[in-house]
């Protein structure tokens, strides 16, 4: 298990030194120390979990259109990062959004963790 990943998280789905989660939305909704969850494309085998979602996650603006229009998820739930936008800090994480010539709307994350972040976790 790599250091900072909250257990129960699979490896490739955590950011290291982080509670952040990422297309792992059936495995970490209750998640003791999963703190942000961040979407990067409308295809199943990212938004598996996420047809009853109740927290908070990000994703892009079109992946949120997408994902919120099928499943009839509140569209406040979905705080979108879009890329050009510039970085967004999400609990002391600078997270930007990059276009990752998918699909419409996805998106790879950049997440800029601060060694001071990075030891204490979040």
């Amino acid at each position: 298990m790599r250091e900072g990943v909250p257990r129960g998280v699979p490896e490739q789905k955590g950011v290291p030194g982080t509670g952040f989660v990422v297309d792992g939305f059936k495995a970490a909704g209750n998640v003791a120390g999963a703190t942000a969850f961040f979407l990067t494309h409308a295809h199943g085998d990212h938004y598996g979990g996420i047809e009853r979602w109740k927290r908070e996650f990000y994703c892009s603006t079109v992946t949120a259109a997408l994902v919120c229009g099928k499943f009839g998820l509140d569209p406040t739930l979905a705080t979108t990062i879009d890329p050009g936008q510039g970085a967004v800090e999400v609990l002391g994480v600078a997270v930007t959004a990059v276009d990752a010539n998918h699909c419409p709307g996805a998106v790879q994350f950049l997440f800029e963790v601060s060694a001071a972040v990075g030891r204490g976790g979040q």
